[in-house]
């Protein structure tokens, strides 16, 4: 059973026209419900940033404004993959994303094991511009 799920300062990306962010409570039973926070992530749709669809906790949430409840500080840009098409998710040098995440413990190194602060602060994704 897992409780207290943080997700923070991650990119969420689609390439297809709708992007679904699901998150059903009352489908779970009552002993194995988790609190799930959202934070400091970034969503990117790149057919259409208003066909991002929210379903937390039963109810339907459209729209990127709306969705703020649930991550105060999402942020809805293209985050400037390197190569995207070729799933090279490291970041290019003008992406949103650099130097925009917040602290969490334990997330020290990258995917590929660099030093994860460069700049003034850790960047948001998976990859630590060097």
């Amino acid at each position: 059973k897992a409780e207290n799920v943080n997700i923070y300062n991650n990119i969420i990306a689609v390439s297809s026209a709708d992007m679904y962010i699901y998150y059903e409570s009352s489908s779970i039973p009552k002993e194995m419900r988790i609190n799930i926070v959202y934070n400091n992530n970034l969503y990117y749709n790149n057919s259409t940033q208003e066909s991002i669809c929210f379903k937390m906790q039963g109810e339907k949430i459209t729209g990127i404004n709306n969705f703020k409840v649930y991550d105060q500080n999402a942020k809805f840009n293209d985050p400037l993959f390197k190569n995207w098409s070729a799933n090279d998710y490291a970041l290019l040098a003008n992406s949103p994303a650099i130097d925009k995440g917040i602290s969490v413990p334990y997330a020290n190194y990258d995917l590929d094991c660099n030093q994860r602060i460069v700049g003034s602060a850790i960047d948001i994704g998976c990859y630590e511009i060097k």
